[in-house]
């Protein structure tokens, strides 16, 4: 087990049950394109302040950056510690996810601050000067636009002197000013949750309708191709094809599992393997490796995929034996 980390101090919020999970963490959940991924943990910290937390998530081994979605708090009306929240997926391939944590420290300093002035309180000068430090350690991270102009305004009446009193309340506990410094405040002794996959495949993956035939049967994958418009007509949408590798020759059975084999008798196509190649080769009397890429490019025309049994079986031919 590795050392703990002690060159930073530990988090006091805890991330705790994240969902989804499959047997935990060992295995990344599926998701189809467009599906939207709900994410749930115990978050919670010791004390009073204030706990926010988001979901970040991006594609993985891409070059973006995190994208954030807020999570909120579910059962916060009995003190429970609960948060959901949720990304959307909308490419295939693995993703990335975790949940970010924090205590935010203004939204605490707001929200006592409030209660001070629905209790009738005056003369929180102290309060306010303290709310101003946040203030304008959040306009200091903003870059130059509406966000520093809204908290600059803010600071401008919480430090004038000759301000009304109402008016540096209503300064301080402005909806405005409360998202401004969302965006841009420091996120005080934030914990993350180590990274989570979700494996994100085609919305074909979800449901689809297979068609499965044995190309042998047919005279091979050209005549193969030639059916593809009038099974495509009847609603299916992937073409499900037996392998099509070479047949070893040694130990070949005949019809119904008999033990010796004719000399015209081909042996089960799960017997791969002989002189002609195996798992990356076509039967001859199937055709060639031209004749499967035309296959599948009538298919994709036909809105098809044309699926192939990977079947591991091998002859005693194969030549990756030898």
């Amino acid at each position: 087990m590795p050392a703990p980390d002690t060159s930073q101090p530990e988090s006091r919020i805890h991330i705790n049950k994240p969902q989804p999970l499959l047997d935990c963490g060992r295995y990344a959940p599926k998701r189809c394109v467009g599906d939207t991924v709900d994410v749930g943990a115990d978050i919670f910290r010791d004390g009073h302040e204030i706990v926010r937390a988001v979901v970040r998530f991006r594609p993985a081994n891409a070059a973006v950056g995190w994208t954030e979605s807020p999570m909120r708090a579910l059962d916060a009306h009995h003190n429970g510690v609960r948060w959901a929240g949720s990304f959307r997926v909308d490419t295939p391939g693995r993703w990335e996810w975790s949940i970010e944590a924090w205590s935010d420290v203004f939204s605490t300093w707001r929200d006592e601050l409030q209660r001070k002035i629905n209790a009738g309180q005056h003369d929180l000068g102290g309060e306010l000067s303290e709310g101003a430090l946040l203030i304008e350690d959040a306009a200091a991270r903003a870059e130059r636009g509406p966000d520093r102009t809204v908290l600059e305004r803010a600071l401008d009446i919480l430090r004038d002197d000759d301000a009304e009193e109402t008016a540096q309340f209503d300064a301080a506990l402005a909806p405005d000013v409360l998202a401004a410094v969302d965006r841009n405040g420091e996120r005080h002794g934030a914990a993350h949750l180590e990274l989570q996959a979700i494996e994100v495949d085609r919305v074909r993956a979800r449901f689809s309708s297979w068609y499965e035939l044995v190309p042998r049967s047919w005279g091979g994958l050209k005549a193969v191709e030639e059916l593809v418009p009038q099974i495509a007509e009847h609603g299916f949408d992937v073409l499900y094809l037996l392998p099509i590798h070479p047949i070893g020759r040694k130990n070949r059975k005949g019809p119904n599992n008999a033990l010796e084999a004719g000399p015209d008798d081909p042996g089960s196509p799960y017997a791969i393997g002989a002189k002609e190649g195996g798992h990356d080769a076509v039967h001859p009397d199937l055709g060639t490796m031209d004749d499967v890429r035309s296959l599948c490019a009538t298919a994709r025309e036909h809105g098809m995929d044309v699926c192939l049994d990977l079947a591991l079986n091998a002859s005693a031919d194969h030549p990756w034996l030898t």
